[in-house]
């Protein structure tokens, strides 16, 4: 073992202390460039969010410190020199005695890298006493434990915390053995709160075509079981689409790694809108969770063939221009003449939400399904339209559904919603054109405004008319579409509005 400068003891097999990585200057920068503004000093470390990833001199001196730490142990950290990187930024107080810890198994974890900023400290690494100083780092293998904090030496920081950035190498940790907890960077605040406090949904869709999607099938199965992911992906011939549940570290971990997958199968998913969904607060937070994992292969992203519908593959038109939140709310506050808005969600979806604006004709389609979609559109009801503007949950069924119109030769100027209700919901609230909820495909079940007061109700009980967005277990006794049935109601014996006429 070797001696390394600033500790009081030699460091593990598989640890190595970088001095003055990051110069002084350099920290500084870094560190004002991380929001810990809100960080209170208190004795137990919190999580940092880190919305628009770490500052890229961040990752820049993470980079450095893995090919640093290469040239001193080339066969455990060699292989991570270019391979993506995962963070976690944690921050705690000048008061405080404990830090979160960083522990692996030494077989399923990748090495970490650790970037200090802000105050000194003393970690203990093993039987080793650390001292990082701010713009320090330590590379560690996945079998060593760096954690507690001995000491915090009072620096220049004005926040009086100090603040770590966390890297992890791609594949992510898995999960450990003893209690269920993530290794590595993920391991930080492992108490069980943390996993419900930190629950959100992502949902993505990118059309593509795969070298071997057998093989990529099989990768995003791994992953997702390895990160302890629940939900559906679909991976089909002409791309993916996806919903998963868990950790949001986890989710990014997720997403890291699609990002190498796919790049192994020649796809890059740089242009993917990946949306962050978060639970009802006013709800069991068990009941909003997904449970189960589908990876499944299938033909299309969006089943538009099913049932009689059109072939994808023979449309050979492009998609309709896309255009963002700000822009839907313009045309339909304008309220002009010619102006008609295209629901390609199904029946059942629109009961509980839908974009209304007065003066804008609603086509209103009555969709049972997607593939009911041409069928629905071959009685030219849009064919005197001089601006189509079409929208859907996400926009996955929108890039097909604005081909088939184009491949019909429809006058209009037609448009999709960039990101669909989501990020329109996010941008306007409830003060915009879409009434309701949004219907969604997990336990969620609709979903309003982030962090608005729940919408007016535009759901209506099947029996009795009184006011609901509440999907249970009913079903039209014909169909079996879901249908909307208030808790005063039986819904025995009922049809959907599409079997009724």
């Amino acid at each position: 073992m070797t001696a390394y400068h600033g500790t009081t003891a030699p460091l593990p097999s598989g640890v190595v202390h970088l001095t003055n990585l990051v110069p002084e200057a350099d920290a500084h920068a870094i560190l004002a460039a991380l929001d810990i503004s809100d960080v209170k000093a208190t004795n137990e470390g919190v999580r940092v969010p880190l919305p628009n990833g770490p500052p890229q001199a961040a990752v820049a001196a993470a980079r450095a410190a893995f090919k640093k730490a290469a040239a001193a142990d080339s066969a455990l950290y060699g292989e991570l020199v270019e391979a993506p990187l995962l963070a976690q930024c944690v921050a705690y107080g000048i008061k405080g005695s404990m830090a979160p810890h960083v522990d692996a198994s030494p077989t399923r974890s990748k090495p970490l890298v650790v970037l200090s900023f802000g105050l000194d400290c003393v970690f203990r690494a093993g039987a080793a006493k650390l001292r990082l100083r701010s713009g320090d780092a330590v590379a560690l293998d996945a079998a060593t434990t760096l954690h507690g904090v001995d000491a915090i030496i009072a620096g220049t920081a004005a926040q009086n915390v100090r603040v770590s950035l966390m890297f992890y190498a791609a594949p992510p940790p898995c999960e450990r053995g003893d209690d269920g907890a993530l290794d590595g960077a993920a391991a930080l605040f492992d108490d069980e709160s943390d996993e419900d406090d930190d629950y959100a949904v992502l949902l993505f869709y990118k059309y593509a075509r795969w070298r071997d999607r057998d093989a990529f099938r099989a990768a995003q199965e791994a992953t997702c079981s390895a990160l302890q992911l629940c939900g559906r992906l679909r991976i089909a011939e002409d791309g993916i689409n996806g919903t998963l549940g868990g950790p949001r570290r986890a989710l990014e971990a997720y997403i890291q790694e699609t990002r190498r997958q796919a790049a192994g199968q020649g796809v890059s998913v740089d242009d993917v809108d990946w949306k962050w969904g978060a639970a009802d607060p006013a709800r069991p937070l068990e009941l909003q969770k997904l449970r189960t994992l589908s990876v499944k292969a299938c033909r299309e992203v969006v089943a538009f063939s099913d049932c009689g519908g059109v072939d994808q593959q023979a449309i050979g038109a492009p998609p309709a221009r896309k255009v963002d939140a700000a822009e839907f709310h313009s045309v339909l506050e304008s309220g002009a003449a010619g102006v008609v808005l295209v629901d390609v969600r199904n029946v059942y979806e629109r009961r509980v939400g839908r974009f209304e604006a007065p003066g804008v004709r609603d086509a209103d389609l009555k969709l049972r399904q997607f593939s009911d979609l041409p069928r629905a559109l071959d009685d030219g009801a849009l064919d005197s339209a001089k601006t189509i503007l079409m929208y859907c949950t996400g926009g996955v069924r929108c890039e097909r559904a604005s081909a088939y119109l184009r491949s019909r030769g429809v006058a209009g100027d037609l448009c999709q919603l960039n990101g669909g209700i989501h990020r329109y919901q996010e941008r306007y609230g409830n003060g915009g054109f879409f009434r309701g909820r949004c219907y969604v495909f997990d336990p969620r079940m609709a979903v309003g405004a982030p962090g608005e007061a729940s919408p007016p109700i535009v759901g209506a009980c099947r029996r009795c008319g009184r006011a609901w967005d509440a999907y249970g277990d009913e079903r039209c006794d014909r169909c079996r579409m879901r249908l909307l049935v208030c808790d005063s109601c039986d819904g025995d014996g009922l049809a959907c509005e599409l079997c009724d006429s």
